[in-house]
């Protein structure tokens, strides 16, 4: 179809539209776009060609943290299937959904809902609030009643980590929706602001303020933007960062390195290494071979500055002793008993023997000393036959001796 350039299209303008453009478009450009028409319903398919759209959501098994998760599957399957022949019915759809919800932790409820469904009528009860009410039931019998408490503390404690505003936005509004909270209200605001880092916010506050949250999130997102592209603009031209510490007490010197700009090697002094020998080689060289030190070829004669009677040494005698590192031992000594160095009071040669032989100790005396008399013991016949030789008197007065108070008669044998 052609078209008219010099006017509105031929039958006149669409219905509740301005007419065309001025006539005789020249250099002047084209003219106003005219106003859409009014828009209509699009029409309902026949329904011999709706089917089934979409996939069915995943099993619920009772999990409590993926309970509104899957709430959320099953209205957005509902939704793309309107119109279909028999998703219509709440009773239908409340039927569906129980086919879904599986498992032993919600095997007792989805049975308690399937004997409800059952009872009902469906030429009377078929209705809307049938669907709503299962919504109604399956939230409070499955949605975590902690998540959003624990919403709340998590979006107070969420901060953006720079350049990451994006991402902090995303976490952002998801914890704001578990929580319970409006986005856009003062509150919400307020958090949102209180999450930015240090540097955004300040840019983000400056006048003119915003006053929406929209307007605040587009500033920060335009803040992050910008100081993004300044910090890669001064790492291009090696300027210091704005986000990093400065020195300013002092020029920092650079570190030595092995070439220096005329390609001349620096050369690093280097120290040999300790050498060792059987004299001075450390604990750790026991078992490993090293030379043997030939300095030392006698037995030094003066090895400690003690005053030894043993050795009568000149001042003037040079002993040769090999250098080592090892500290000189500490001479023995003095002696408690001759108050010399070189040895102790056990291993001295000046020691008096005081010890006493007691067992070969021989005392004038003790032959003098008058031994124990023994006397043999009497047995028990000898006891008896003197008790039947006593006469009468002397039982009684052995009686009152023994402490008895009337005469007795002992028995004879």
């Amino acid at each position: 179809m052609r078209r008219n350039p010099g006017g509105p299209p031929a039958g006149g303008p669409p219905a509740g539209g301005p007419p065309g453009g001025p006539p005789g478009g020249g250099g002047a450009g084209a003219g106003p776009v005219p106003a859409a028409a009014a828009q209509g319903p699009i029409p309902a398919a026949a329904p011999g060609d709706i089917r089934t759209m979409g996939t069915l959501p995943q099993i619920f098994t009772g999990n409590r943290a993926k309970a509104q998760d899957f709430l959320d599957e099953v209205l957005g399957y509902f939704r793309a299937n309107r119109g279909v022949a028999g998703f219509e019915s709440p009773m239908r759809k409340v039927s569906i959904t129980l086919t879904m919800i599986k498992g032993s932790k919600v095997a007792g409820w989805a049975h308690d809902m399937g004997r409800w469904i059952d009872a009902l009528d469906p030429a009377v009860d078929d209705i809307e609030l049938v669907w709503e009410q299962f919504q109604t039931e399956f939230t409070e019998q499955f949605t975590d009643s902690q998540q959003q408490q624990r919403a709340r503390l998590d979006l107070d404690n969420c901060r953006m980590k720079f350049p990451e505003i994006d991402q902090y936005i995303t976490k952002f509004e998801d914890l704001a929706r578990l929580a319970g909270y409006t986005v856009g209200n003062e509150e919400t605001i307020n958090f949102f602001l209180k999450g930015l880092s240090q540097s955004v916010l300040e840019d983000v506050m400056k006048p003119p303020f915003a006053t929406t949250y929209n307007n605040i999130k587009e500033r920060a997102i335009q803040t992050t933007k910008a100081k993004q592209l300044i910090e890669g603009i001064r790492a291009r031209h090696n300027y210091p960062s704005t986000r990093t510490f400065q020195n300013t007490f002092g020029t920092q010197q650079p570190h030595p390195r092995f070439f220096n700009r005329g390609n001349q090697y620096q050369q690093r002094p280097t120290t040999s290494p300790p050498q060792y020998n059987s004299s001075n080689a450390p604990r750790h060289m026991n078992n490993q071979p090293v030379p043997m030190d030939v300095s030392r070829t006698r037995f030094p004669r003066q090895r400690f500055q003690a005053n030894i009677a043993d050795y009568d040494q000149p001042e003037d005698e040079e002993v040769h002793v090999a250098q080592t590192s090892v500290p000189p031992r500490r001479p023995k000594g003095p002696c408690f008993n001759c108050r010399i160095m070189g040895h102790y009071a056990a291993d001295c040669r000046k020691r008096k023997d005081t010890r006493v032989n007691y067992m070969d100790f021989q005392d004038p005396e003790m032959n003098t000393i008058p031994g124990p008399t023994i006397q043999p013991r009497a047995n028990v016949a000898q006891l008896k036959a003197q008790l039947d030789a006593l006469n009468e008197q002397e039982n009684n007065t052995l009686i009152n001796l023994m402490g008895g108070g009337q005469s007795q008669d002992f028995l004879k044998a």
